[in-house]
């Protein structure tokens, strides 16, 4: 039942709403656009890392900074190298684009093997690579490692796809 007491309580919540002065939006600001990412490393050695960068080449540099080795890199020849310091002489550092981690804030060990990369067992530390080891869940695991339950498990799952 509408009665006048709530007629004149809804006319001065309407009159004093239409008052409020409005407060702009703001929109959100945008998300800033993720760098590329890239696996840096020397040949052969186990110091391999994420670097984000627009390019291989800026992604090798923000590594040789990094590692200590850029320093004498203050006037590079036309192909980026100095020809000054140890690392541009030997070339030890390379860059491969890998788009599995461009959205994952910090990989783990698993996340490493199942991108087809290695890293080290998190069970024994020995190195391992994505022939040699399973990502299972966090962890990367070796063959040596690796549980009869958890190999089962695996080879169901393969199975089944």
């Amino acid at each position: 039942m509408i009665t006048r007491r709530f007629l004149l309580a809804a006319a001065t919540v309407t009159a004093g709403a239409a008052a409020l002065p409005t407060v702009p939006t703001v929109a959100a600001p945008a998300a800033a656009p993720t760098l590329p990412a890239w696996v840096v490393g020397t040949p052969e050695q186990w110091n391999w890392r994420i670097v984000r960068a627009e390019s291989a080449d800026k992604a090798i540099a923000r590594w040789l900074a990094d590692e200590g080795y850029g320093e004498g890199c203050e006037d590079p020849e036309p192909d980026g190298k100095c020809g000054m310091c140890e690392a541009c002489m030997f070339g030890y550092a390379e860059a491969s684009r890998a788009p599995e981690f461009d959205h994952v804030a910090k990989p783990t060990p698993g996340d490493w093997i199942r991108a087809g990369l290695g890293h080290t067992c998190c069970r024994c530390n020995d190195e391992c690579d994505a022939s040699s080891a399973y990502g299972i869940g966090d962890e990367a695991v070796c063959n040596f490692c690796i549980t009869a339950g958890e190999r089962l498990a695996i080879e169901r799952q393969e199975a089944s796809q």
